[in-house]
């Protein structure tokens, strides 16, 4: 019977492409025993997978120039292991069907153990989803074990860590909290890059938020008789900060700086804009 073993992730004020951020979904990069891995067969693929909604973030490319994994450690007796770095895009994730941009083959050794393995490359995704996947062959024949364990930690995320493996039939990306109780499994992997803002230049025909600039409060007010469902205020890096239905937001306790506001309505309709605090 299959089975798996479970082992102890500034912008400018302007469009365009911005100057460089990093997205990251681990609180920190610390780095533990805490990873799944598939056992069913002597060879079996393991793919430990990161999805950015870059379209919530406000993004409409953004162009990958180095990632970052964690490796807890790593068995290589032929001296010639190496797993596969992916960045794919894809319109909706889980769901959707994965476009590779970019792959990149990369060396790892039991010197890596412990470490954060970074990884330049340059891939430029340009729809809803990116994705940044570690793709690992296990082997496990006596003689010749190459086996990599993916750093993780349990210290909290902002959005799932995914795993996938055909060898063990998860056919599609699986949350890794759906297939194990705790310890949590957070995988320490993030993306690098200069991402390009879809604000459009006019206004929206539905929405006004004023004052912008603001020093306390941003009033958000639909023009027709649509509602607000809800709000929510995101930081440059994609992290939530708040979310809500009011229609007036208090930033008084906000740093100054920009952040995205995100409104959604009872009708469907959505918008991001830029907004900042004085």
């Amino acid at each position: 019977m299959k089975k798996l073993i479970l082992l102890s992730i500034v912008l400018v004020n302007q469009l365009g492409f911005c100057q460089t951020i990093t997205l990251a979904q681990t609180l920190d990069n610390t780095i533990q025993q805490g990873t799944v891995i598939c056992s069913a067969e002597q060879i079996t693929d393991n793919n430990y997978i990161r999805a950015f909604d870059i379209n919530t973030l406000g993004y409409d490319q953004f162009n990958v120039v180095s990632v970052d994994f964690g490796v807890y450690s790593v068995n290589n007796e032929d001296d010639n292991y190496v797993v596969d770095v992916v960045i794919y895009q894809t319109d909706t994730f889980p769901e959707g069907s994965l476009m590779e941009v970019t792959r990149v083959s990369v060396p790892v050794s039991n010197a890596d153990n412990g470490t954060l393995k970074h990884v330049p490359l340059n891939a430029l995704v340009t729809d809803n989803f990116l994705l940044f996947a570690v793709s690992a062959q296990n082997i496990s024949i006596p003689g010749n074990l190459n086996r990599i364990i993916i750093g993780s930690n349990s210290n909290g995320q902002t959005a799932p860590s995914y795993y996938q493996s055909t060898s063990c039939g998860y056919d599609i990306p699986n949350d890794i909290a759906n297939l194990f109780p705790p310890p949590e499994i957070h995988l320490v992997m993030q993306v690098t890059g200069s991402p390009r803002l879809s604000l459009p230049e006019k206004q929206d025909d539905f929405i006004s938020v004023y004052p912008n600039p603001t020093n306390d409060v941003i009033n958000v007010k639909l023009l027709n008789s649509d509602s607000i469902e809800k709000v929510r205020i995101y930081s440059v890096t994609g992290k939530l900060l708040c979310e809500g239905k009011e229609s007036i937001i208090n930033l008084s306790n906000f740093s100054k700086g920009l952040y995205l506001l995100k409104v959604e309505t009872a009708s469907g309709k959505s918008t991001v804009k830029r907004i900042e605090k004085l």
